[in-house]
């Protein structure tokens, strides 16, 4: 038996069962909160791809969450000297987990499907780490780890591209003020900026990357 590559895994049902979820969560929301201008949608995961789950804001959804933090940190006397609109550069393009609109357990269901499968990538690509360690060691199995994972990243890019090619984004906003994303646990700034630049045209990526130092500057 010699090193294996690859592992039998469908990528096209992953592609295909995470559009159709992404599609009704990403439509949902927004018909739900028409009257809100939503500034932001990515999907969410974990650096190992664990799961996936959708998320998005709104600006006055970033605007609810600024005002929770300034009574927090007034209540704790901390940072008192903050204002709302302090509090919405800092929360702008900061961790999902601030957005007004951060999966929920009808999110978890509807994305059940996709997350399904991404157990079963899982599963399978332990049993190819494990049958590799004989022959390439376990920086060799990283190496082809990594090949693998780049293939479901390029999943999740085909999709929200997808997503954006019929518009599904600009319910209520215009697309110069939407920005798209691929967002995951402990990411630095410059994979933030490599996933928005895949997904954006030039003049949304730069806004967003100089509202994000300027939230950083804060």
């Amino acid at each position: 038996m010699g090193i294996q590559w690859e592992i039998d895994f469908d990528y096209q049902a992953f592609e295909d069962t995470l559009y159709k979820a992404s599609l009704k969560i990403f439509t949902d929301v927004q018909e739900k909160h028409s009257d809100e201008a939503f500034y932001n949608f990515s999907l969410y995961s974990t650096p190992l791809f664990g799961y996936v789950v959708p998320t998005c804001n709104s600006e006055e959804g970033l605007t609810r969450t600024a005002q929770r933090y300034v009574d927090i940190h007034h209540k704790a006397e901390r940072h008192t000297d903050r204002t709302v609109e302090d509090w919405r550069i800092i929360l702008r393009c900061g961790t999902p987990a601030d957005f007004a609109y951060h999966d929920s357990d009808e999110n978890d269901l509807i994305f059940e499907p996709s997350n399904n499968l991404l157990n079963e990538f899982e599963m399978k690509l332990e049993d190819l780490n494990n049958n590799n360690k004989e022959f390439v060691g376990v920086d060799g199995c990283g190496q082809i780890q990594e090949l693998l994972f780049s293939r479901i990243e390029i999943v999740m890019l085909k999709v929200m591209s997808r997503l954006d090619s019929i518009h599904l984004f600009e319910k209520t906003n215009t697309r110069d003020k939407v920005t798209l994303g691929l967002r995951f646990g402990d990411q630095s700034d410059e994979e933030i900026a490599r996933y928005t630049s895949m997904l954006n045209p030039f003049d949304v990526y730069v806004k967003f990357m100089n509202e994000l130092k300027r939230g950083h500057r804060r």
